[in-house]
């Protein structure tokens, strides 16, 4: 989610560069569309190679992918706070209180909690189908 906005936000940039647009000699027989397409050829081919080398370094230099990296910066601090009851019981407190100033609760605690819950309820399954001890008592079933 976090590289697809970034690739998002670079590709948009590069869009609006008009020293990026191709000039089309148009004697009125090209569409608009046609050439807002062409236009955005270069922009596509520079956001893909800059984030490939993105992509290529973090593989070659730390020896993992930037979506592991992500899962190892962010998703893996965010699920021990969510997995914790302090923190879990912390978000919906907050959930509740936006609730009393209009700001639904499920959307504040969804998009909080679930990805953290989900992983554990996933941890919990793979840790039962090996026979071992379950790691986490809150996880998406607990919710």
């Amino acid at each position: 989610m976090i590289t697809g906005l970034l690739v998002t936000r670079v590709f948009i940039r590069l869009l609006k560069s008009d020293r990026l647009k191709i000039t089309i000699a148009n004697n009125g027989s090209v569409p608009p569309a046609v050439i807002d397409s062409f236009n955005a050829l270069i922009p596509v081919c520079i956001t893909l190679l800059i984030f490939s080398l993105i992509s290529f370094a973090a593989k070659y230099w730390l020896g993992k992918g930037i979506n592991a990296l992500i899962a190892l910066t962010i998703q893996t601090p965010l699920k021990n706070i969510t997995t914790d009851l302090t923190g879990f019981l912390f978000i919906y407190t907050v959930g509740n209180l936006l609730f009393a100033i209009g700001i639904h609760q499920s959307v504040i605690n969804a998009s909080i909690l679930r990805p953290g819950l989900l992983a554990s309820m996933q941890e919990n399954m793979l840790a039962y189908a090996n026979g071992d001890d379950i790691p986490d008592i809150i996880n998406y079933a607990f919710q």
